[in-house]
């Protein structure tokens, strides 16, 4: 299994954006910022195409993951990107069960798999 989940979208970027930001409240988790990467290297006269990282996050579940491990915490918030690509739409985001794997714990490995599969639904939904 890939480490990075990703699809494409026939949305263009903004409905790809605002997309996943539905869905992710639809989810019972919501964005906490949101990083325009494009507009930040514009201010230093650096170009890429579009790039918004999405933080988002569920009270639950990082209550939950900082009672088992607060190191836990270098991986929060999770993170949905919206970026194009010759032409096209995508909606990423690593697989939390991927990360989970440093921690050597199983009840890590549990709560990464219930995170994953609401970040994959999320991104399902948004394209």
């Amino acid at each position: 299994m890939e480490p990075i989940y990703t699809v494409t979208t026939t949305k263009s970027f903004d409905e790809a954006v605002k997309s996943v930001e539905e869905q992710t409240k639809a989810s019972g988790f919501r964005v906490l910022y949101i990083h325009d990467v494009q507009a930040t290297l514009a201010e230093k006269n650096f170009k890429i195409e579009p790039l918004k990282i999405l933080e988002v996050c569920n009270a639950k579940f990082a209550s939950n993951a900082l009672d088992i491990d607060l190191v836990v915490s270098l991986l929060m918030p999770c993170k949905i990107n919206v970026y194009s690509s010759e032409g096209k739409t995508l909606i990423s985001t690593i697989r939390p069960t991927s990360l989970a794997s440093i921690f050597n714990k199983e009840e890590i490995k549990t709560f990464a798999e219930d995170v994953e599969k609401i970040l994959i639904n999320i991104i399902d939904q948004s394209h």
